[in-house]
C-alpha cells in the first residue's frame, strides 16, 4: 500500500508537470492568423487532451520506475540506520555506498 501511495504521488506530479509544459508550449508557439502574435493564449484543454489521450501510459510507466527508485532509497536508508544502531560498520559503509 505504501508503494501504491508513492506511485500515485509521482504519477500526479508527472501529469501536472506535463500539462504545465504543454500549456507553456501552446502559449509560446501560438500564432494568430496573419502572422501577428498580439495576444497569445495557453490552451490548457488541449494539454489535458494530449495528456489523457496520447501520453498517459508513458507518464504511468515513468512514475512506476520513479516509485521503484524511491522505494529502494527508503529501504537503503532504513537498513543503513539499522546497521548504525547495531554497530555493523561494514554494512553501514555498504549502504552509504549504495
Amino acid at each position: 500500500m505504501f508503494f501504491g501511495i508513492i506511485w500515485i504521488v509521482t504519477f500526479l506530479s508527472a501529469k501536472t508537470n506535463f500539462v504545465t509544459i504543454m500549456s507553456v508550449c501552446t502559449y509560446y508557439f501560438s500564432v494568430k492568423e496573419g502572422g501577428e502574435n498580439k495576444d497569445p493564449e495557453a490552451d490548457v484543454g488541449l494539454s489535458l487532451k494530449f495528456t489523457y489521450l496520447y501520453h498517459i501510459g508513458s507518464l504511468a510507466c515513468g512514475s512506476f520506475i520513479l516509485a521503484l527508485i524511491i522505494l529502494a532509497r527508503i529501504w537503503a536508508y532504513i537498513i543503513e540506520k539499522a546497521a548504525n544502531q547495531i554497530g555493523d560498520n561494514k554494512l553501514e559503509c555498504l549502504m552509504k555506498c549504495i
